[in-house]
């Protein structure tokens, strides 16, 4: 940039970040500048920019248009309205003037004549400091934006609104107008923002009321003495983190954690690969098979979860049980009529894992046949025509377009394993010295089964921080998995 543009408040094509108090002052400089170089404007606005002059219409208590019985019409004949375009006319020709080699207020290119030098200042949308950078990369570090200050009063005159130039001066006599300008230029895109909130905000009070006030009353009663005593008095004294103390210390609960970790991987694997193979099988089966399969997953599905550990319980009981008879017939495990699972930890482990699977095996089935159903046909007719064979469809077309769908299952199939109790405490009620407890298991019996209240409660409190911290974590890193691809698309088109 040469002496005019550093004269005109500009040095390396920067700006000084902080505007000047009063329209004139920096015109004064700038006008000097425009005049010592023929190819330069210190300040350039391409005179097709007519929404910059709405900032100035305003100021003189102008308007744009008027309401009648329902209609807006557009009004800009008023005193105001012609005192407010005549500054802003003035501002065109008195700071952005035209030369005779390249610097014309008529064109539009102004990101181009600011990469080239010859222009100290411009007046610019959201998107175009990129435009700039593209064509000239050196002026990276030497770009500064500051609001055109205004022509009435000392405070800034622009203001963005939602990604326009389109400002309001911040002195205008006339607020009532430039409030209905705004409501006018941001009505519906106002409304797709606020649009999801809306929609949620129901859910998000019923979930607040309904958990809020227990996670409330968890916390509360982790930091308490409530034991035995308590129950009869009613008081619990604090104890503040004493209660976390041994917890963390303990050997129990560091096993119980593991065994949660193990037991919850198992499951979720188990759950995820055979349902999305299932799922996939259903799309190629004839209707008919469709129909039965789905049927009886649904039967499954449907089944109380008490009900059907029960006929798991009887199944694997000794002497009697049907699972036992199957597996003696078989003649390769020996004779298990009289075998008693739930009296080996590992062996009542593995019943429980297959109890969880087989009752959350069709959920994650038609949810991926679901979502499979609504990938168009045309995207694999494209990819065999092309060469594409079955495992590179599926894993260039399959998987990505399913990945959302396969992130949310596998957080909610994370949640219900740690969370799960019902097939753990009827099947096994814990197992022999607490071999197949987990998490939600052992607060229980810490709790209730002990009647030390205070003592469960951290337990359930830290089962859901692991929880907590794992879903921002997974949601967070799928987001930005996605946000990535989407990138190589973007960049690969």
């Amino acid at each position: 940039m040469n002496s005019s543009a550093r004269d005109a408040r500009v040095r390396g094509g920067r700006p000084q970040r902080r505007p000047p108090r009063k329209l004139q002052e920096d015109c004064g400089k700038l006008a000097a500048a425009n005049k010592k170089t023929a190819d330069f404007s210190g300040f350039y606005l391409p005179g097709r920019y007519w929404f910059s002059g709405m900032p100035f219409l305003f100021g003189k208590g102008g308007t744009v248009a008027t309401q009648k019985d329902g209609t807006w019409k557009a009004e800009m004949f008023s005193p105001a309205d012609q005192a407010g375009l005549a500054a802003w006319r003035t501002f065109q020709n008195t700071c952005s003037t035209k030369s005779s080699v390249g610097v014309n207020t008529d064109s539009p290119g102004q990101d181009q004549l600011f990469a080239d030098g010859k222009a100290a200042m411009v007046y610019v949308k959201a998107w175009e400091p990129a435009a700039v950078l593209g064509k000239n990369p050196a002026l990276k570090d030497d770009i500064g934006f500051f609001a055109l200050p205004g022509h009435t009063a000392d405070r800034a005159m622009p203001v963005t609104v939602s990604g326009s130039t389109i400002g309001i001066a911040a002195n205008s006599p006339d607020k009532k107008a430039a409030r209905d300008w705004l409501r006018i230029v941001t009505g519906a895109a106002t409304r797709r923002r606020l649009l999801p909130w809306v929609m949620t905000a129901p859910a998000a009070v019923a979930l607040l009321w309904s958990q809020g006030y227990l996670l409330l009353r968890l916390l509360v009663l982790s930091t308490q003495d409530f034991g035995p005593r308590s129950l009869f008095t009613g008081h619990a004294g604090f104890v503040g983190v004493d209660n976390f103390t041994p917890l963390f210390s303990g050997a129990d609960f560091r096993s119980v954690l593991l065994r949660t970790v193990v037991f919850t991987v198992v499951c979720v694997a188990l759950l995820m690969v055979p349902g999305f193979l299932i799922a996939h099988l259903l799309t190629g089966v004839s209707a008919w098979a469709r129909v039965v399969t789905t049927v009886s997953l649904v039967v499954v599905w449907a089944m109380p979860m008490v009900a059907g550990t029960l006929v798991w319980q009887w199944m694997y009981q000794p002497q009697y049980g049907v699972g036992n008879w199957l597996l003696t017939k078989v003649r390769v495990f020996g004779d298990l009529t009289a075998y008693d699972w739930f009296s080996h930890p590992h062996q009542a482990l593995g019943l429980v894992i297959l109890l969880t699977v087989w009752k959350g095996l069709p959920f994650v089935a038609l949810t991926l046949f679901a979502a499979r159903g609504q990938i168009p046909e045309s995207l694999y007719e494209a990819a065999r025509l092309d060469g594409a064979g079955t495992l590179q469809t599926f894993r260039h077309i399959t998987i990505p377009v399913l990945r959302p769908v396969l992130a949310i299952l596998t957080l909610l199939e994370v949640i219900r394993s740690v969370n799960s109790f019902t097939p753990i405490w009827v099947l096994a009620q814990g197992g022999r010295d607490g071999q197949t407890t987990t998490l939600g298991v052992y607060a229980y019996i810490t709790a209730f089964s002990r009647n030390d209240y205070g003592s469960g409660a951290p337990i359930a409190v830290v089962t859901v921080l692991i929880l907590a911290v794992f879903s921002v974590a997974y949601v967070r890193r799928t987001a930005k998995q996605g946000d990535d691809q989407g990138d190589d698309r973007g960049e690969t088109a």
